[in-house]
């Protein structure tokens, strides 16, 4: 938690967790590991100065800055600008330089201006002896592609060393680098490299070819394209100018000729053939796509190469007509041999059709014909796993992934946290949103994932990764709708920074290209509720009540906001609006609207509010009924309450024994006893059968009122309307204080005894009640006999929950014993018996002269 308030920039939090901490600690200080975190945190939120403070206090106390506070600045720090800074806090903290330091600093160099941090950053990990992974070599080298360094071959090199494969689109991306900088000595280092594991796309060779042809290497060019024809890719027909100047330049006439015949004749085919296939895979028509293919082996008898065929598997695929596509891909095979594009083809149209084991299946036989897999022949089998909450499937395929190097991609990121929020299972969901630290996953690279996120952290409640996405907000490279400040203020909410959520209502109201919706008031409204700030709430439910329509669980939640704070008049203002308006509310409004009148005394307008309640068909919880029916008692009006009951009666006759006992318990203690018996013959007529709660109200009344005969006839008629009932142990603790209070100890001994002959429950309450007062009436054999009784009750409970006979009652009965000289005889042994049980006990009480303490 230290972490997510110092991420969030919650100062004030943060210091008071470290004062406790400092309170609670022997040693009267903070720990390492705190002081790490919040530093951590306030680096995240850009808060360099309170970093820096944190940082110095552990450098006084004699801690040794752990590296991994620096690791999230790290990556952060070309976006920031702050490159030179994180290197000289190294130096200031004495923090070495870990791979993951260097390669986020690395990562954050783009400009040549850089060139000199990144080889003075290069020596530091020389001179530290630091082991270079593959994340750190990537870096590296598409910094030395963006910038022309020469360098960058020697790179490649000592990724070949390595064994360091990368994926198909990392080279994309590195070639891509090359062409915007010249490079032409990385790109071709790149491509030798490219060439021994058959990894090269059509893109590397476009790039390839684009560097040659403008540096006017018409023999590389040329030997490209021969390159490129015997990978069965085909050539773009915007790349066919290049070729033949380059092969007319160079003296290949007859790659000129084929070149010029392919743009001539065979491209327009191609082209042709391929806008059909576009328009059969959009329209979903494997057949159009079976025709187009025929079509063309018609008019150009073997000239259908491997492109042409991909084509048409790819829209026989997409319209999910597998068994189409696998013919053709057989057919394919036989003439052309085998092309990873036609197994990514097959992998998307399984995935499409649902079929996630024969996309599993397609895609072993990719890696078995020698293929390299890459972000597209991976990202349809996630996608497939995440909407179907394939957990084995998706950490799989993660497996696979990370075997080759290839990183996630944003659109497979964004189901799986989707995934993460409808995830079936609760751990499921937790497991998915440790893909956030991995630090692959772009959350503020488009809006879609980035609210994703917020959705799934939120609704799992964790409030550590949350507070790191809120802080990455200030990152984003979107403009953030209606819904991203939905989510933004609901975990500014969670995190308690009302604050903030003030900050980000400010800055969507200023906008003029949203409209503010009744669920954003709400959400406002309910973060300043939760920040305890209900004035602010009701000002801002009040300015926006007529500009926006707030629907009917919006006021709900104002309402029982108010009523939560104890806001009693203000939660009646919504409720009376929401009236107004003709809104139903839910039971959980009128229970909190009913409660909040009850605990201000507004028995009057709680009573209203239950009558509506009832005539729109919800009954409140019987504990919020009760709490009116006691409020009314209490005031002294018990026929009011007794109104509320048959009101409540009417509407469910199945109502609740605890509105019956709640009503029986307030006539019996203010005296009002002709309403009880009102009641009791209310209940008769309904056939309310007597609970555990009514019963002993019914015995406490009947106590109190004198007549414990009355109250035993009760206990016999409610065992003779139930044959052979047993009661609980609250009816056998009220039978005996009814006898207690009407000073009949023999009648409560005798009615203990025959309970538990047939087997009611017993508990403590009724042995420390015969205990104390079988003492305070000069029977201490009967008290010391029952205390006796209760240690064996005591030692058969479980070691989980001790059971303890109540000190006062036991100091009772010594007293009694001593005072009837009996400690010797009966005391001594049995504080033995009560020392072994475990019981509390005092040694004073075996004293013989001195009174008995507590």
């Amino acid at each position: 938690m230290l972490l997510a308030h110092a991420a969030a920039g919650d100062v004030e939090k943060v210091e008071q967790a470290l004062d406790q901490e400092a309170q609670e600690s022997p040693a009267g200080q903070v720990s390492s590991q705190s002081l790490a975190s919040v530093a951590e945190g306030y680096l995240r939120a850009g808060c360099l100065p309170s970093a820096k403070l944190k940082l110095e206090e552990m450098r006084e106390s004699g801690f040794q800055v752990p590296p991994h506070v620096f690791d999230d600045w790290a990556f952060r720090a070309g976006k920031e600008g702050c490159l030179p800074t994180v290197v000289a806090w190294m130096d200031e903290f004495s923090v070495p330089l870990t791979d993951n330091i260097f390669t986020g600093l690395l990562k954050g160099c783009s400009r040549s201006d850089e060139a000199q941090f990144v080889a003075a950053l290069e020596q530091r990990a020389v001179a530290e002896r630091l082991p270079v992974s593959g994340a750190a070599l990537m870096a590296m080298l598409q910094f030395r592609a963006k910038v022309n360094d020469g360098r960058a071959r020697e790179t490649v090199k000592m990724m070949k060393e390595l064994g360091f494969k990368g994926t198909t689109s990392f080279w994309d991306r590195i070639l891509s680098a090359c062409v915007a900088s010249e490079n032409i000595k990385c790109a071709a280092a790149v491509h030798a490299y490219l060439s021994k594991t058959s990894a090269t796309t059509p893109h590397a060779y476009r790039c390839l070819i684009q560097l040659h042809g403008c540096a006017g290497h018409c023999d590389q060019v040329c030997d490209l394209c021969e390159e490129l024809r015997a990978a069965g890719m085909d050539l773009e027909s915007d790349m066919l100018p290049c070729l033949l100047t380059c092969a007319s330049k160079g003296g290949r006439t007859q790659l000129a000729k084929e070149m010029s015949g392919k743009g001539a004749n065979h491209g327009q085919s191609v082209k042709k053939n391929t806008r059909l296939n576009r328009t059969a895979r959009k329209a979903r028509d494997p057949a159009q796509a079976l025709r187009a293919l025929g079509h063309f082996r018609a008019a150009h008898p073997g000239r259908a190469d491997a492109g042409v065929y991909t084509a048409a598997i790819l829209a026989c695929s997409c319209s999910k007509d597998m068994a189409a596509a696998e013919r053709l891909a057989g057919e394919m095979r036989a003439e052309h041999g085998a092309t990873k594009a036609m197994y990514d083809a097959l992998i998307k149209g399984h995935c499409l059709s649902g079929d996630l084991a024969a996309g599993g299946r397609a895609l072993q036989r990719l890696e078995a014909d020698g293929f390299t897999p890459d972000a597209e022949s991976f990202v349809w089998i996630m996608n497939l796993a995440a909407r179907s909450f394939d957990m084995k499937a998706i950490w799989d395929t993660l497996e696979n992934m990370d075997r080759f190097g290839i990183p996630l991609q944003q659109t497979s990121a964004s189901l799986l946290m989707q995934a993460a929020r409808a995830a079936p299972k609760f751990k499921d969901g937790c497991r998915l949103l440790t893909l956030l630290d991995r630090g692959e996953i772009d959350v503020t690279g488009d809006e879609l994932i980035f609210n994703a996120v917020l959705d799934a952290c939120i609704y799992l409640e964790d409030k550590l990764r949350l507070a790191r996405t809120v802080h990455l907000y200030r990152f984003a490279a979107f403009a953030p709708s209606a819904r991203t400040y939905s989510l933004l203020i609901q975990a500014c909410t969670m995190l308690t920074c009302t604050q903030r959520c003030l900050d980000l209502w400010e800055e969507l109201t200023a906008r003029s290209d949203i409209t503010v919706s009744g669920g954003l008031v709400g959400d406002m409204i309910a973060a300043l509720i939760d920040g305890s700030q209900v004035s602010a709430a009701f000002e801002l439910f009040q300015g926006w009540r007529n500009k926006v329509d707030c629907d009917e669980e919006t006021l709900c939640m104002i309402a029982r906001g108010f009523a939560h704070m104890r806001d009693a008049g203000k939660a009646m203002a919504v409720y009376g609006d929401m009236k107004a308006r003709g809104y139903k509310m839910d039971v959980a409004t009128y229970n909190h609207v009913i409660n909040a009148n009850c605990r201000q005394g507004s028995t009057s307008r709680a009573e209203a509010v239950l009558e509506d309640a009832l005539a729109s068909g919800c009954t409140p919880l019987p504990w919020v009924c009760a709490r009116l029916i006691r409020g009314y008692c209490h005031g002294g009006l018990p026929r009011c309450a007794l109104r509320v009951v048959r009101a409540i009666a009417d509407k469910d006759p199945a109502a609740d024994h605890l509105i019956y006992s709640a009503l029986l318990d307030g006539c019996a203690h203010s005296k009002e006893f002709h309403v009880a018996d009102e009641l009791l013959e209310f209940m008769k007529e309904r056939k309310v059968a007597q609970s555990t709660c009514t019963l002993s109200a019914v015995l406490t009344m009947w106590s109190l009122r004198g007549d414990l005969d009355k109250a035993f006839e009760a206990l016999d008629a409610a065992r003779a309307d139930e044959a052979g009932r047993t009661f609980d142990a609250q009816v056998v603790a009220c039978i005996i204080r009814a006898c207690f209070r009407n000073d009949a100890p023999d009648r409560a001994l005798k009615a203990f005894e025959d309970l538990k002959r047939s087997q009611s429950s017993v508990d403590l309450a009724s042995y420390n009640a015969l205990i104390g007062e079988l003492a305070l009436r000069g029977r201490s054999r009967q008290s010391a006999k029952i205390a006796e009784e209760a240690c064996e009750y005591c030692l058969a409970g479980p070691d989980e929950d001790p059971r303890n006979i109540d000190k006062g009652a036991l100091r009772q009965m010594y007293q009694a014993l001593r005072q009837d000289g009996l400690l010797e005889e009966i005391g001594h042994p049995l504080f033995q018996k009560l020392e072994a049980a475990g019981q509390r006990t005092n040694h004073r009480w075996l004293n013989p002269v001195a009174p008995v303490a507590a």
